[in-house]
Formats: structure tokens, C-alpha cells, sequence
């Protein structure tokens, strides 16, 4: 589950800064800050992205109110109940896979909440997954998966229910 952030507290932080800064401008004309800080936020400036300068000042207050946040990763207020397991590719790329079931509406909110972040969002069923897969790798990426799939289903501790389903589906699969 994610960490809690006290808004109220991350409000007075925001305001305490900008008066800071505000001070610091009046005063000197200039605040100063590292070459790399000048460099970063110039090439987050020049985006016509505000959500890239709002998120900025998002994920840096809620890492000054709460050091144990993972900045890196996206928000997502999805609360107790969220159950969807997602695999992370990078920090941008997310792919949901499901089964049956297409994804619930909260997964589907969720998704839209990372896409509006900036995120790459994509559902896919595994079956379809796999497919697709199999049918981009080459043959000689298919003849190792075939190989590696065949060992680990021959294995002593595959129980032999999963062995009879499989061989199952082979033959219904060959039939057509």
C-alpha cells in the first residue's frame, strides 16, 4: 500500500519555500543553485508539458515530508482494496495483464490516472500476450521456448492434473 502524505504539512512546506524564496530574490536578485539543478529544470521548462512541472512539485514535496517515498515510481491512490498486479517494464512502461476477467473500472482508473502522469498504459490478456508473442519471436526463439516449456512441464514436481490439461489443450489445439 502507499504511504499517506499530510497535505496539510507538504502546504506549509510549499508556502514556507516560496516565501523563502520570494525573500531570497528580493535580497540578492539571484538564488543560486547547482549547475545540474539550472540544467534539469531549464529542459523541464522548456516541455510544454505543465504536468511534468506540477509532478516536480509534487514528488519533491512529498520526498521532503517523507524521505521513504520512492520519488521514482508513479502516485497511485488506489487504497486498500486495489488488488490488479501490474508488471513494471521501466519507470514509464506499464503493462496490466489479466485472464478471463477484462480489467474492473478501478483498474481501469488507475490506468488512466498513470497515462495522465505521463505513463505508457497498456491491458492485454495473456492468452493474447503469449500469442502474440510466439508469433514475433522467429522460429529459433520458438524452438526455445518450446524446449524450456516441455522440460519444466515433464518436471517430477508438475502435478499430473497440469500435465493431462496440457496435453489436453495440445490436442485440441492440433485438431483445428
Amino acid at each position: 500500500m502507499g504511504r499517506q502524505i499530510d497535505y496539510d504539512e507538504v502546504r506549509e512546506i510549499l508556502v514556507e519555500e516560496f516565501n523563502n524564496a520570494e525573500r531570497l530574490f528580493r535580497e540578492s536578485g539571484t538564488i543560486e543553485a547547482p549547475a545540474e539543478i539550472v540544467s534539469a529544470t531549464e529542459q523541464l521548462f522548456s516541455s510544454s508539458t505543465q504536468a511534468f512541472r506540477e509532478a516536480l512539485v509534487g514528488c519533491t514535496l512529498a520526498h521532503i515530508a517523507d524521505q521513504g517515498i520512492d520519488i521514482r515510481l508513479p502516485y497511485m491512490n488506489q487504497g486498500d482494496s486495489a488488488n490488479t498486479k501490474i508488471s513494471l517494464h521501466g519507470i514509464d512502461d506499464y503493462l496490466f495483464f489479466f485472464t478471463a476477467k477484462p480489467p474492473t473500472e478501478d483498474a481501469r482508473r488507475s490506468a488512466r490516472q498513470y497515462f495522465a502522469q505521463g505513463h505508457e498504459i497498456n491491458f492485454i490478456a495473456v492468452k493474447d500476450w503469449i500469442i502474440t508473442n510466439l508469433t514475433t519471436i522467429g522460429p529459433r526463439c520458438r524452438a526455445m521456448f518450446t524446449e524450456a516449456l516441455t522440460e519444466l512441464i515433464g518436471g517430477r514436481n508438475v502435478p499430473a492434473a497440469l500435465k493431462v490439461g496440457w496435453n489436453e489443450q495440445l490436442k485440441t489445439v492440433l485438431a483445428h
